[in-house]
């Protein structure tokens, strides 16, 4: 049945002036791009190389000094060294806590930690109708033609989307724990560090662009005058 009050949404009007996304180029930069991976991958590398041929003390400052020398040479060439510097600060916590174990494996325990938390909170979101996909998306680039900060809710096809997409998000992040996990419960060191870089930034990547192709589709959708949306959670 209709009535007056499920009366269709006006189509957004699209801000000629503003894309709805940024381009791929802005995407990749925004994770870190080819400095990103180096900065966190680097001191993986050194770490399950070192430890493969000598010894867990060497190598927990081996992973330390790679990450000091990426530190030095961003701040030496006057970059922007916030990446370097969390990059380092997590190197030395995973160095930390693997030297009072003695576990090698127990380098990648933060990440996990981390990589749990991640998935679990996409997952939470999505089902509580805040999907972060969306909060972040409509946070850093929002949707031209939208009256309020909120008002992507009431968008049903934005919503939906959203809504996908984190759920791919926390899928994805959950992919991670079960394959990881697992290497970390087999004590697959040098494994499991060559698993996490290739879900790393790689993974990330593909994720962000993925986001943005369906997301700039979305937008265009309802900015178009012949299409009518009604809010989301309407009958």
């Amino acid at each position: 049945m209709r009535d007056a009050v499920s009366e269709p949404t006006p189509p957004i009007q699209p801000a000629p002036e503003q894309r709805s996304l940024v381009d791929r180029q802005q995407i990749i930069k925004q994770i870190g791009g080819v400095r990103g991976l180096i900065d966190s991958g680097l001191p993986i590398i050194v770490f399950i190389t070192v430890n493969a041929f000598t010894s867990l003390q060497v190598a927990v400052w081996s992973a330390l000094g790679a990450g000091a020398v990426l530190l030095a040479v961003r701040l030496a060439r006057r970059e922007n060294v916030q990446q370097a510097i969390s990059g380092f600060l997590g190197v030395a916590v995973a160095a930390f806590i693997a030297r009072q174990t003695g576990e090698a494996r127990d380098f990648f325990l933060p990440s996990l930690w981390s990589t749990a938390g991640f998935g679990l909170a996409f997952l939470v979101s999505a089902v509580v109708r805040w999907p972060l996909v969306g909060v972040f998306a409509e946070l850093l680039w929002p949707t031209p033609g939208l009256p309020d900060s909120k008002a992507w809710r009431s968008q049903r096809e934005l919503m939906r989307a959203y809504t996908w997409l984190t759920l791919l998000w926390a899928a994805v992040y959950l992919l991670r724990i079960a394959v990881q996990g697992s290497l970390y419960l087999a004590n697959e060191v040098t494994l499991l560090g060559t698993t996490k870089l290739f879900m790393g930034w790689p993974l990330t990547a593909l994720e962000a662009l993925l986001t943005v192709y369906v997301v700039r589709r979305v937008r265009r959708r309802i900015s178009d005058p012949k299409t009518s949306y009604s809010p989301a959670g309407s009958g």
